[in-house]
């Protein structure tokens, strides 16, 4: 019987470094303000093309966060409070969007669209780590799912034991699938205690305790500083991503 960890050690490193580096990123690159010579035609179609896109992030980041949201409410593993705390958040910031795209319709030059871009723009860790959290809440659901399973199969397993015993088989195999089983259980349970201490500090915008449970975390999967060296190409790849984000400065 393979004993591997339930967690999905890449799933969660992304998710958990998603937080922390957007939180970090406090020099995001703003919508650079260069302006050349242009025509009027060419400055109005230049103000389309961002209007345009500027709405297309709108629109996904509020999707985004309303699908967070009914996930949210389904979750079962975190505090009432503390669930109600984050789909209050994700409001909020929805909020925030519908008013910023009303701002939208009323764009008419390049100059305000530019201005409205770098906005949202510096906007953007508000929103990830919201949606970050509300990623790692339903991940956390997932695993105490898997903890139930485990302990249906190790109930299971007790049982095969219990009548093998009384008919006078070997048993020494199935007590070795149940000490497997039982030391994931364990394990299991520890990680989830982390990780609801994890999302309860950053809900509660605890990020220095978020980082010493986070390195707990890290203990408790058996991330090696080796496997985040191994990792560190797609984090990079993700912080580049983050840190441009809704880049709109190409073709400024």
């Amino acid at each position: 019987m393979k004993t591997t960890s339930l967690f999905s050690k890449s799933r969660i490193i992304t998710t958990v470094f998603a937080i922390f580096a957007s939180a970090l990123l406090l020099t995001h690159a703003g919508v650079s303000a260069v302006s050349t010579a242009m025509t009027a035609a060419e400055e109005k179609a230049k103000a389309q093309e961002m209007l345009k896109a500027t709405k297309e992030e709108v629109q996904r980041r509020i999707q985004t966060l309303k699908t967070a949201n009914e996930e949210l409410k389904t979750v079962t593993s975190l505090d009432a409070a503390l669930k109600n705390k984050m789909i209050k958040e994700n409001e909020s910031i929805i909020a925030s969007l519908d008013e910023f795209a009303k701002k939208l319709d009323n764009v008419k030059t390049l100059g305000a669209a530019r201005e409205l871009a770098a906005s949202l723009d510096s906007e953007y860790e508000k929103y990830k780590n919201a949606a970050a959290k509300s990623q790692l809440s339903t991940n956390l659901d997932t695993q105490q799912d898997a903890k139930g399973q485990l302990t249906q199969q190790a109930k299971d397993v007790g049982t095969k034991i219990d009548d093998a015993a009384a008919s006078g088989k070997e048993t020494g195999n199935l007590k070795e699938q149940l000490q497997q089983i039982e030391q994931m259980l364990t394990s299991i349970t520890a990680i989830i205690a982390s990780v609801s201490a994890l999302m309860e500090s950053l809900v509660n915008g605890d990020y220095g305790k978020a980082m010493i449970i986070l390195n707990t975390i890290f203990d408790q999967l058996g991330i090696t500083q080796s496997l985040l060296k191994d990792s560190q190409g797609g984090l990079s790849s993700m912080l580049k991503q983050m840190n441009v984000s809704f880049d709109l400065k190409a073709g400024a």
